[in-house]
C-alpha cells in the first residue's frame, strides 16, 4: 500500500502517511502471528482430546475384560457348588436306598376301627301329604312327622335356621330324598312325581323356543337376569337354581314350576312325562 504516492517525500503529510502505513503493517503482522499461534494451540488441543479419548476407550475395554473375567470365575464357582450339591444329593439317595434295602419291612398298619354304629330310627308311613303354601311349611310339617331325622342325618342343630336357608333347589332335593317325598311337592306343593333335576336347563330352553322367545324376551317377562337364564340353560340347575328363579320363569313360560325344575308330567292330563 502506498498512501503517500504522488506526494513530495519531504512533505509532512507524506511522512505522516508513511508512518501510519508502517504502524498498520506492524499491527497486521502481529495479528497474523497471533492467529497462527491460536491455530497451533487449537491443533494441540485437538490432539490432546484425541489422545484422552483413545486412553478412555482403552481403559474401558480393559475394565470390561476384567469384569468378564470376574463373572466367568463367579459362574464357574456357582456351577461347581451346584455340581457338589447334586453329587451330595445323589450320594444321600443311594445311601437311603441301601438302608431301606437292608432294613426289615415295616409292620403292617393296624386295621381300621369298625365304623360307628349309628342308631337308625324307624318310622311308619307318612300320612297323606297336605296342601301347604310354602316350602318352609312343608319342611316343618315333615320335621314333626319324622322328629330328629334332620338333626341325626345332617347335623342340624337349629331347625328354623336350616329351614330358612333351604332356598336352593339342590338343598330341597336333598331334604326330599331324606324324608322320602317327591321333590315337586316339597318345592312347589305339586303332588306329581319327578326327580330329573339335571334336565332343568334342557326343559327351560325347549319351552323358551316353543314359545318363540329369546333370552331377552324371557328376561323382560320374568324379571330374572339374562346371565342367570343363560347359566340355567347351559349348566342346568344343580348349582344356582332357586325357588325365586324357577317360579317366575315357569309363570312367564306358562308351565308349572315343578315340571320345569324336576320333569315328570306337565299336568294330570298328560299320560307320560313330556321332557
Amino acid at each position: 500500500m502506498a498512501w503517500a504516492e504522488g506526494l513530495p517525500p519531504a512533505s509532512p503529510v507524506a511522512r505522516a502517511l508513511a508512518a501510519a502505513e508502517e504502524e498498520l503493517r506492524a499491527k497486521l503482522d502481529a495479528l497474523q502471528a497471533r492467529d497462527s499461534a491460536r491455530e497451533t494451540e487449537m491443533d494441540g488441543l485437538r490432539d490432546l482430546v484425541v489422545a484422552v479419548r483413545s486412553l478412555f476407550e482403552r481403559e474401558r475395554l480393559e475394565h470390561e475384560e476384567d469384569l468378564l473375567v470376574v463373572q466367568r470365575s463367579y459362574l464357574a464357582a456357582v456351577l461347581g457348588w451346584v455340581g457338589s450339591l447334586r453329587a451330595q444329593r445323589d450320594l444321600e439317595k443311594r445311601l437311603n436306598a441301601q438302608r431301606l434295602a437292608a432294613a426289615e419291612p415295616p409292620p403292617p398298619p393296624p386295621p381300621p376301627p369298625p365304623p360307628s354304629q349309628r342308631r337308625v330310627r324307624t318310622f311308619g308311613p307318612l300320612p297323606e301329604l297336605p296342601t301347604l303354601a310354602t316350602c318352609k311349611e312343608r319342611i316343618l310339617w315333615l320335621a314333626t312327622q319324622r322328629p330328629g331325622l334332620l338333626e341325626e342325618q345332617l347335623g342340624t342343630h337349629n331347625l328354623n335356621r336350616d329351614v330358612a336357608s333351604a332356598t336352593k333347589l339342590r338343598t330341597i332335593v336333598q331334604r326330599a330324598r331324606l324324608f322320602g317325598v317327591p321333590p315337586r311337592w316339597l318345592s312347589f306343593g305339586e303332588l306329581e312325581a319327578g326327580d330329573d333335576f339335571a334336565g332343568l336347563g334342557t326343559r327351560l330352553r325347549a319351552c323358551r323356543l316353543e314359545a318363540k322367545m329369546g333370552q331377552r324376551d324371557l328376561k323382560a317377562r320374568s324379571g330374572v337376569s339374562g346371565g342367570m337364564i343363560s347359566t340355567l340353560e347351559n349348566s342346568g340347575g344343580e348349582i344356582c337354581a332357586t325357588l325365586r328363579t324357577v317360579e317366575p320363569l315357569a309363570e312367564a313360560l306358562g308351565v308349572s314350576p315343578g315340571w320345569l325344575a324336576f320333569g315328570g308330567r306337565r299336568s294330570a292330563a298328560d299320560p307320560t312325562p313330556a321332557d
